[in-house]
């Protein structure tokens, strides 16, 4: 929020309401989406988040932020950015394919390393106390 008020938390040291008129603001707002159903996957069932649960939700958070950044830059770029000579639907899902092993490969990672981090902050006293 602070980045739409002008601080300049964006790319390029950008902010300001003018920050949603960009074509990547798209991947900045599917965070929202992608943390509700990335905890949605993990807080469902018994408590005890498998490895597999983790790297399925790393998964589709990931490509929460694809669909929604990807679509949300098309959009952009056809109605009010300047589309780069020979813009298309195809060409905005052909720019993702250079980032997307990395996010892949660091999604599993994620979900690797996220059970034994998701346990030892149920553990904390910090926890129980909000919780409670």
């Amino acid at each position: 929020l602070i980045g739409l008020f002008g601080a300049p938390v964006f790319a390029q040291f950008g902010g300001g309401f003018g920050s949603v008129a960009r074509p990547t603001f798209g991947f900045i707002i599917s965070f929202i989406f992608a943390a509700y159903v990335t905890g949605w996957m993990i807080e469902r069932g018994n408590g005890n988040p498998s490895v597999v649960r983790f790297i399925a939700a790393t998964l589709a958070g990931m490509a929460i932020n694809y669909l929604i950044g990807t679509n949300w830059m098309y959009v952009a770029y056809k109605f009010w950015a300047e589309a780069p000579k020979g813009f298309s639907y195809a060409l905005a899902w052909s720019w993702m394919i250079v980032p997307l092993p990395k996010d892949i490969i660091l999604s599993v990672i994620a979900g690797i390393l996220s059970p034994r981090i998701y346990m030892s902050v149920r553990k904390s006293a910090s926890y129980h106390q909000r919780v409670a």
